[in-house]
C-alpha cells in the first residue's frame, strides 16, 4: 500500500536525524506500551466505537454521532509536528475527492 510505503520512509528519514538517546525513549516507549494492557483494552474489529465529543482543527466541539449521521468518519490520531502523516493519509484514502470538513 501506498500509505505504508510513504510512512515508512518517513519514519526512516526521521530516525536517521534523531539522536541516539532520543532513539533510546523512543524505543523504550514502544517496548513500554508492547508490555502494557492497552491492546485488551482496545476495541476490536468490528466492535462500535462510543459516542464521544472532541475539538475539531478550529477548536468547535464536534461529537461522532452528529458527524456519523451526515457521512461517513475516518478518525486519525496524530502529533501536531507530524503534518505529513495526516495529509499521506488523507490522500491515500480519498484521493483528490477529500473535502475537509472547514470546507463546507
Amino acid at each position: 500500500m501506498e500509505l505504508t510505503k510513504n510512512l515508512q520512509q518517513l519514519q526512516a528519514e526521521i530516525q536517521a536525524q534523531l539522536p541516539e538517546d532520543a532513539k533510546e525513549k523512543m524505543n523504550k516507549a514502544v517496548v513500554d506500551l508492547a508490555n502494557s494492557d492497552i491492546v485488551d483494552n482496545s476495541l476490536k474489529v468490528g466492535k462500535k466505537v462510543p459516542n464521544f465529543s472532541l475539538p475539531n482543527a478550529v477548536g468547535k466541539i464536534v461529537e461522532l454521532n452528529s458527524l456519523l449521521a451526515e457521512s461517513p468518519v475516518v478518525i486519525s490520531f496524530y502529533q501536531n509536528n507530524m503534518g505529513l502523516k495526516p495529509r499521506l493519509l488523507r490522500r491515500n484514502i480519498f484521493g483528490a475527492r477529500l473535502k475537509s470538513p472547514l470546507q463546507k
